[in-house]
């Protein structure tokens, strides 16, 4: 289950830094469209790669379904926590 929480919060700040502001926020930089298009592929692998290991290590997979579903809404929380605070420091 460590390997699939740890992959679900990889692949979530992906897909969260291939959006122009959150990048743009974090590096100071502009996001290319090449960057942008492989950020997004790494982050979609990675959560699918989440689940898989899910499916793959879980005992009873309802229930592990269920933790994964309840991780991925605080991961999704603690994202965007992350980076509102690194918004409110490149305002400073």
């Amino acid at each position: 289950m460590i390997i699939s929480i740890s992959l679900q919060i990889f692949g979530l700040l992906c897909l969260s830094l291939a959006m122009e502001k959150h990048f743009k926020a974090t590096f100071a930089r502009p996001l290319t469209q090449q960057l942008k298009l492989s950020v997004k592929v790494l982050g979609f692998f990675a959560t699918g790669l989440s689940v898989f290991f899910l499916l793959l290590l879980a005992h009873p997979i309802p229930i592990s379904i269920v933790k994964w579903m309840g991780f991925l809404s605080v991961h999704i929380l603690l994202i965007s926590l992350i980076h509102s605070r690194i918004a409110l420091k490149a305002k400073r």
